[in-house]
């Protein structure tokens, strides 16, 4: 169910980012910054077509995307989740993230900033839990790379 409200937002920002792409370009080469349809549909060549083709490409896009832009990332450091829980605190506050919630076998982070969450699409979650390694990061494949790579750092040096 993630995934499918995953590809369906993704499909809707970037139809949102196409369309005011188009319009700033219509308007541009029309001199004029009113909305008329077929100054749009003119800088297509073909229609209604292009447009059906071009939010085909956007559903792949979207389809694709949640499953190559997210991951799950082991570290391997000793300890529990709540005896790590303040060192693991002051880190991902150092990061740029706040403590969302605490779930029985997991701490949720978010970013803090707005419009970092509106780039990200407020998909900005990383989720550490307990595994038999150690620690398991999920989240934007960007975010958990660069955090697992400086809690296993930070939490390695610790022992």
């Amino acid at each position: 169910m993630k995934y499918a409200i995953r590809a369906v937002k993704y499909f809707i920002y970037i139809t949102i980012i196409f369309a005011i792409v188009i319009w700033v370009l219509s308007c541009l080469s029309a001199g004029k910054f009113i909305y008329r349809p077929e100054d749009i549909l003119s800088t297509l060549t073909n229609g209604w077509k292009s447009v059906a083709l071009i939010l085909g490409v956007f559903a792949a896009v979207s389809c694709l995307y949640p499953m190559m832009g997210y991951m799950k990332r082991s570290i391997a450091v000793g300890g529990s989740l709540e005896e790590l829980r303040g060192s693991i605190d002051s880190f991902m506050e150092s990061r740029g993230y706040v403590f969302e919630k605490q779930t029985e076998d997991a701490l949720c982070y978010r970013i803090v900033g707005g419009l970092a969450r509106l780039n990200r699409s407020y998909e900005d979650r990383v989720t550490i839990t307990q595994s038999a390694a150690g620690l398991q990061l999920e989240g934007l494949r960007k975010d958990v790379v660069r955090l697992a790579m400086g809690l296993e750092t930070r939490l390695g040096a610790q022992e």
